[in-house]
């Protein structure tokens, strides 16, 4: 019988479960067959063995308007209350083979699951997470992934704008509104591109990374200020 409520802790054990299975996947020869996609499977297993409510992946993103052509703006994974069908936890997720995922991709997953809310009238948030899987070494090249030309003494890590990148057990502020500007086009495009209001901050913090033979696992909590205020970035900035 699955676990009535998932907790951060399941979500490490989420990180070792998948990298010992990309591990496994390696090891057989499979990897060719990798991709996000194909993270489906060992995802969905894990939150459904662990959470006795519903799994929807690709869900339409509440918050999101949906673009002029394509699909609509989804979600990977929600997870619904298994009385109420209340949205309960949303999950992001990225895999990088032998290429770096562009940095805008992964500062757009962040900030989705950021302004991700229930329904109107549901007062109690949900809990969002942030999967970064791949080959370990080209996840570790883009966590040590630095910006150029930003006038600093010595040319600052770009994932720390966004996540912290050490395992903490709180979570750390990310100032948006006055961040430093070399971090800002980031935030604005994302803006841009989904038509919204930046947060003026939001809290983040790294629950778990999982170093496998050839894999690596990173996972992050995304959480909004307790009183969260938003502003234009083209008033601004």
């Amino acid at each position: 019988m699955p676990a009535t409520k998932l907790t951060d802790k399941s979500f490490e054990a989420l990180a070792k479960s998948l990298r010992c299975w990309l591990d496994y996947q390696i090891h057989c020869g499979r990897e060719q067959l990798l991709s996000e996609s194909f993270l489906t499977q060992p995802i969905g297993e894990f939150l459904m063995a662990h959470y006795s409510g519903y799994l929807k992946p690709e869900e339409n993103h509440p918050q999101l308007k949906k673009a002029k052509k394509g699909r609509p703006r989804q979600l990977d994974y929600v997870l619904l209350s298994h009385d109420d069908q209340l949205l309960e936890f949303g999950v992001e997720c990225k895999w990088t083979g032998s290429t770096k995922p562009t940095r805008q991709s992964i500062i757009d997953d962040v900030m989705r699951l950021e302004c991700l809310r229930r329904p109107v009238g549901q007062t109690v948030a949900c809990a969002r997470f942030f999967v970064l899987a791949g080959r370990k070494k080209t996840v570790t090249s883009f966590l040590h992934g630095v910006l150029y030309k930003t006038g600093e003494p010595q040319p600052p890590n770009f994932l720390a704008g966004f996540l912290p990148v050490a395992v903490s057990a709180t979570l750390k502020k990310i100032p948006v509104k006055k961040c430093k500007a070399y971090y800002r086009d980031y935030f604005a495009d994302f803006s841009k591109g989904y038509t919204l209001e930046l947060p003026n901050s939001y809290r983040t913090r790294l629950v778990a990374d999982e170093p496998g033979d050839d894999v690596r696992v990173l996972i992050w909590k995304i959480g909004s200020m307790g009183r969260r205020t938003t502003f234009q970035h083209s008033t601004v900035w």
